[in-house]
């Protein structure tokens, strides 16, 4: 899958999924990545079950990026004068985590503020969501590093 922009890159990290599953720390999702709220298999409602289509998705998709992008807006204002490569790895990392476990990375996102690119890539490769999440946080990395999508 060739990655150009953010959703394409977080449909190849997430996944695309019909039916609920478990992610890697036992959170039930569906679609890319939705997150059901839930470790417990008998609270995914039943419907669900029978599996999402693909506008289903889509929607479910639009409607997660969209929350993640107005929280980055509202608590990380200077990121919107950042290249579309940079900010999605903010995108990418906020999607993966919330945004609020994304606001707790000060010297990564003091470094991304500056446009440090170099010491945003090092401090983050250093974190243990990068250590939880090795070939994502790698290739985020390497986003940083590279001013390329990846």
């Amino acid at each position: 899958m060739t990655v150009t922009d953010i959703r394409s890159q977080l449909a190849r990290d997430e996944g695309r999924e019909r039916k609920p599953y478990p992610d890697k720390f036992g959170w039930w999702s569906i679609g890319i990545g939705h997150n059901l709220g839930t470790k417990d298999r008998n609270e995914v409602p039943l419907a669900l079950w029978d599996g999402l289509g693909d506008s289903q998705i889509d929607s479910l998709f639009d409607e997660d990026l969209r929350h993640e992008n107005a929280l980055i807006a509202i608590h990380l204002p200077w990121a919107a004068s950042l290249p579309a490569v940079y900010l999605g790895v903010l995108q990418n990392m906020a999607f993966n985590m919330g945004c609020q476990r994304l606001l707790a990375f000060g010297t990564f996102l003091a470094l991304m503020k500056a446009q440090s690119w170099e010491a945003a890539a090092q401090d983050l490769a250093e974190t243990a969501v990068a250590r939880q999440l090795p070939a994502r946080y790698q290739r985020l990395c390497s986003q940083l590093k590279n001013g390329e999508w990846q």
